[in-house]
């Protein structure tokens, strides 16, 4: 919640008033202004118990699996890509023993769909990103991805998939 100096009618203060819609209802459907940035692909979150989070929004929430499959390399760690039918996906992830075990959900990362991995992997390290996980493929989701963290420490995830990803 905000606190009352940064709030007018309960909504949170525009970051940039040409860009922000306080209409309830009305979408602004305006693209990312960034070059590389097509769209928002997924959230991630860590979670518990992954299979009853899985049978949980494919069972009762009605959402699709689209895909199962390991955290990568030879970790043990399941995840599952969750589609909703607009192109919005949740990744769950399988915690793992350094992750609280019966805990709430967790964030883990935001992934943004770029039209260049390598290109966009360059330019978000000039403007301060740290890297995480250098760009490579991704066999399982048919893409080519990397993993950085922003300046304040949230992880962001550039994918780029090629046409035969079962996540699309």
């Amino acid at each position: 919640m905000f606190d009352s100096d940064s709030t007018r009618n309960g909504h949170a203060p525009p970051i940039d008033g040409s860009s922000v819609r306080r209409n309830v209802g009305v979408v602004d459907a305006t693209p990312p202004t960034h070059p590389d940035i097509e769209r928002i692909d997924h959230v991630a979150i860590t979670v518990a118990d992954f299979d009853a989070t899985l049978a949980t929004l494919t069972g009762a929430l009605g959402l699709r699996c689209a895909r199962i499959g390991r955290l990568g390399g030879d970790s043990p760690r399941r995840i599952a890509m969750i589609a909703d039918g607009t192109g919005f996906k949740l990744e769950i992830i399988e915690a793992g023993p350094d992750d609280a075990p019966d805990g709430p959900a967790a964030f883990a990362h935001i992934a943004l769909r770029v039209r260049d991995v390598d290109e966009s992997w360059d330019r978000l390290l000039e403007s301060g990103f740290t890297a995480q996980k250098p760009p490579r493929r991704l066999e399982p989701a048919h893409a080519r991805t990397a993993l950085l963290t922003e300046p304040t420490g949230m992880n962001v995830q550039i994918i780029r998939y090629d046409d035969t990803s079962p996540d699309l």
